[in-house]
């Protein structure tokens, strides 16, 4: 049996909660849980941010990448191992929430890399408040 990555288990109990479409934007890629009714429920999809590039998809712990995009199979894995790191690292770099995309215009969303909404959702609150309290930045290393 293979274990699920921590992006997979992330978009399965966001869907679980009734959250519609999980989409993580990191690193260039975005991440997106495939349709439940599709022909690989569960799956997520990734793609490139630039232009919608299918490059493969994580199922079951396993990244499947087309061959073609191999040179990013390592990138990919970290994401989908530290999603919530390369999710607040996104937005940190790119001024947008790395869940909806939208331009994060507040200066905590902006300090924080991701905006309030996005970052309850997707539980998050605890990093940032952990980040507020030290009165420091996030060690972006480590995640």
């Amino acid at each position: 049996m293979t274990t699920k990555t921590h992006l997979e288990n992330l978009f399965l109990s966001l869907a679980s909660e009734g959250y519609k479409k999980p989409t993580l934007r990191a690193d260039g890629f975005i991440f997106k849980l495939a349709p439940v009714h599709g022909s690989n429920p569960g799956a997520v999809y990734v793609t490139r941010e630039s232009d919608g590039e299918y490059l493969g998809k994580i199922h079951h712990g396993k990244l499947k990448i087309i061959r073609a995009y191999q040179a990013h199979e390592m990138a990919i894995e970290h994401v989908a191992m530290y999603p919530m790191g390369a999710a607040l690292r996104y937005g940190h770099k790119t001024g947008n929430c790395a869940i909806c995309g939208r331009h994060l215009d507040n200066a905590e969303s902006v300090a924080a890399g991701i905006g309030p909404i996005c970052a309850e959702k997707f539980g998050f609150l605890d990093l940032i408040a952990q980040q507020k309290a030290e009165e420091t930045d996030i060690d972006w290393s480590i995640l």
